[in-house]
């Protein structure tokens, strides 16, 4: 059996067979721009997306009809009906949404990292239809000394995590380290519990969601530690038992290289036993990595450094700086890149759990230089979400406004060819509707594609004739 490439012809795995013979192609992939931001409906997303009853929401730091201070937003999944759900302004209910939502029931839940009675972040939920706006929780002001602490903690720019009636999350200051807290709090009641005070040994200034799995809460800072290079870390949904289980390694000198990377902003993913995430830099180009580490602290592995940058618009091949976590589709991590790729402007990439077969899917075009205009967007600080077979996340600017974008990416399930006896099954994901599988006997134009019948897994008779299997969408 021998395996080989060819240039893929249209969204899809190609796919080639004859006697003896088996080929693959890499996959390709369909941007498409949602919707680009305006200042008078929101501006600069931060956050992800989520996806709730068919529909997409999301937040931004800033934008809104008469200057407003941060925006819940939705869209339907195909771009349309774009409106927001709730305007935020500097007042008692915050402002500047940095963090990711949570919906449950019709219910949208999250942080803003300023305002309240404080001026020092709020926890809130809003009804979908953007009714019953609730004020959660209010964090209280911090000492007029460094190291500036409180009770609660302070500035929640993390995004929240929800089980039952608890929401869960951190604060990035505050608390009676004056570092950051790991916090619960009731949706029904509003009673909050400070569940961990982080002091600069166990970590720093947390920015990303936790993870939930069982009665354990995983995530990570990216300042602090015992190298104060970013920490990963783990304790219970009661607050005992918090470890501090991974130290990112230190490098006293520029460009500051490392192994494993160093500063993790983005959320971490479970998969088996084993955690992923992203380091936003360190790695052996100070660019960043993808890394693996089981969930008791041991087998830490660098699964991708993200190449150096060149140039004035500091580009490479791959991406640079990942800010996001990952995200699980198949058997492969999806992930954004904020800088770095062809035009300096970030990536969509993926890899295999392993750490092979890494590919920049798509790559943010060049924006104007006075503007900061472009019809895709750039930087994309947020991570992605998948519906089927199609991706869905922001971009911090650019877009036709500057202000930054909606995007999605449909991404084709693999296709795996097994040989059986003088049959070739061509199989791909059972839980990935949409797609039709068609064959070709030549590649030189003009090709006639002839649709197959059959889903998932298609049995194919293996001749001495060249036969080319693609999977097409709508």
């Amino acid at each position: 059996m021998k395996i080989d490439s060819i240039r893929p012809q249209t969204i899809g795995l190609l796919m080639a067979l004859g006697l003896g013979c088996l080929r693959a192609s890499a996959q390709t992939v369909e941007y498409s721009t949602l919707h680009s931001l305006v200042y008078t409906n929101s501006i600069n997303p931060v956050a992800g997306l989520i996806l709730s009853g068919g529909i997409l929401y999301g937040t931004t730091q800033q934008g809104g009809l008469n200057g407003g201070d941060g925006v819940v937003f939705k869209l339907n999944t195909d771009g349309s009906g774009f409106a927001p759900v709730c305007v935020f302004t500097s007042g008692p209910d915050g402002y500047d949404l940095s963090g990711s939502l949570v919906s449950s029931g019709s219910t949208l839940y999250g942080p803003a990292l300023f305002g309240g009675s404080s001026g020092n972040g709020t926890l809130f939920g809003v009804n979908t239809n953007g009714t019953t706006f609730t004020n959660l929780f209010s964090f209280p002001a911090t000492g007029n000394n460094f190291p500036y602490t409180n009770g609660p903690g302070a500035y929640p720019q993390a995004g929240l995590i929800v089980s039952g009636n608890t929401l869960y999350g951190m604060a990035n200051a505050g608390g009676t380290g004056g570092w950051g807290t790991i916090f619960a709090i009731s949706t029904t009641d509003g009673s909050f519990t400070n569940l961990h005070n982080f002091v600069d040994t166990d970590g720093q200034n947390p920015t990303s969601p936790l993870l939930l799995s069982g009665g354990t809460l995983y995530g990570a800072t990216p300042t602090g530690g015992a190298n104060a290079m970013g920490t990963l870390f783990k304790v219970s949904t009661t607050g005992i038992g918090f470890t501090n289980f991974y130290n990112f390694t230190y490098s006293s000198s520029y460009p500051y290289t490392n192994s494993d990377g160093a500063n993790p902003f983005g959320a971490l993913i479970l998969v088996g036993n084993t955690l992923y995430g992203t380091a936003a830099a360190g790695g052996t180009n100070s660019t960043g990595t993808i890394f693996a580490i089981n969930t008791d602290g041991s087998g830490f592995t660098t699964l991708h450094q993200f190449g150096g940058l060149a140039g004035t618009l500091q580009t490479n091949s791959d991406g640079a700086k990942p800010q996001s976590g990952l995200m699980l589709y198949g058997n492969a991590l999806y992930g954004t890149a904020v800088n770095g790729g062809q035009f300096g402007n970030g990536t969509l990439y993926r890899l295999n759990l392993d750490g092979s077969g890494f590919s920049a899917l798509y790559h943010f075009t060049d924006t104007n230089n006075a503007a900061g205009t472009n019809a895709d967007g750039a930087h994309p600080l947020g991570g992605l979400i998948q519906s089927g077979s199609v991706l869905y996340g922001t971009a911090n600017v650019g877009g036709t406004a500057g202000y930054g974008t909606v995007f999605s990416l449909l991404v084709p399930p693999p296709l795996n060819i097994t040989q059986v006896g003088t049959n070739a099954i061509v199989i791909w994901a059972t839980n990935v509707s949409g797609f039709n599988l068609q064959s070709a006997t030549n590649l030189a134009p003009p090709i006639t594609w002839s649709a197959i019948s059959g889903q998932y897994a298609v049995t194919n008779p293996m001749t001495g004739k060249l036969t080319f299997f693609r999977l097409t969408h709508p």
